[in-house]
């Protein structure tokens, strides 16, 4: 069984359909708002990590779990986080996935010492973990952009560059990871051109009701 903690959000959803196109390997998600679809294959619950509540019942029979919630917020929840690798531990969970910004403290990836905070209470725990670190999507950039174009002062580093990559490539590799069943893995994903903040931003000035699969294309295309 391979439980899924934020499944709901971007790359969860992205995930959870890569999982679901294999049925050898049952699938329980988390998530505060869980879906009402539910199979054979694929069951849902409801679980908050600020509080933990219900987190023993959903990690019952899990043997690999990733870890999603928070990832395209500012900070993880550090309290959250360890509870999360505790109870794993303490449930004899068999390989614990982390996704985590390659780039930290860009406005959109979080703080650098919280993100190692977090990767380091999940190390302790004993539960063996596995770190895959990403350079953001193409999707979590268009969302940045929305909001920071709306902006009269444009929040965006100097000098700060990226290399993103679709967010279905992202989840791909997470899946193929978790087929491997082989923990103490670090992976390092980014994309094949590198593009500063600002550009981004101005491109998404220039065609802002580009869907992602578009405005992707666009910025490849310049």
């Amino acid at each position: 069984m391979i439980g899924i903690i934020g499944g709901t959000g971007l790359m969860g959803k992205q995930l959870c359909r890569h999982l679901s196109q294999q049925p050898e390997l049952p699938l329980r998600i988390a998530s505060r708002t869980p879906s009402q679809q539910q199979n054979e294959c694929v069951q849902w619950s409801r679980i908050d990590l600020a509080d933990g509540q219900g987190l023993g019942r959903f990690l019952q029979d899990v043997h690999q779990l990733v870890h999603l919630a928070w990832n395209q917020q500012p900070l993880v929840d550090i309290g959250g986080t360890w509870r999360l690798a505790y109870r794993a531990a303490q449930y004899q969970v068999q390989h614990l996935l982390y996704l985590s910004p390659a780039q930290p403290d860009l406005p959109f990836s979080g703080n650098r010492d919280n993100r190692k905070e977090a990767i380091l209470l999940m190390r302790q725990s004993g539960v063996p973990l596995s770190v895959v670190e990403s350079q953001p999507s193409f999707e979590a950039l268009l969302r940045y952009c929305i909001q920071t174009a709306a902006l009269p002062l444009w929040a965006i580093p100097n000098g700060k560059k990226i290399a993103p990559l679709p967010a279905s490539q992202i989840a791909g590799s997470l899946a193929t990871l978790l087929a491997s069943g082989n923990p103490g893995q670090r992976v390092v994903l980014k994309g094949e051109e590198q593009l500063s903040l600002r550009q981004l931003v101005s491109l998404y000035r220039r065609k802002p009701n580009a869907t992602s699969t578009a405005w992707e294309s666009f910025l490849a295309g310049t």
